[in-house]
């Protein structure tokens, strides 16, 4: 059914998502553990490469490295994204 560990948490997070809505939550971040995020990092840099426009993005994430200033680790399924220390997996948080 899951083509790699990436599908399967991508579904996993999207399934809780759409659970807590059922129960009237609007939830907006996603705490996701290292190894979780390195999941679906090394997964997205594998499929942003393939892209005509990849060096752009490129350029994007190394402004990124750089930067002081803290959004978040990106952006899943309409939630941000944040690479927390404290948990394994993830959390859907509201």
């Amino acid at each position: 059914m899951f083509d790699n560990p990436s599908d399967k948490l991508i579904t996993e997070i999207f399934q809780e998502k759409l659970r807590l809505e059922k129960e009237g939550y609007f939830p907006r971040v996603v705490l996701i553990g290292k190894d979780s995020f390195n999941i679906l990092k090394n997964d997205w840099i594998k499929s942003y490469k393939a892209l005509p426009w990849s060096d752009s993005i490129e350029a994007e994430l190394e402004k990124k490295a750089h930067s002081k200033i803290f959004l978040g680790d990106g952006s899943l399924l309409g939630l941000w994204v944040v690479k927390v220390d404290t948990i394994e997996g993830f959390e859907v948080r509201w």
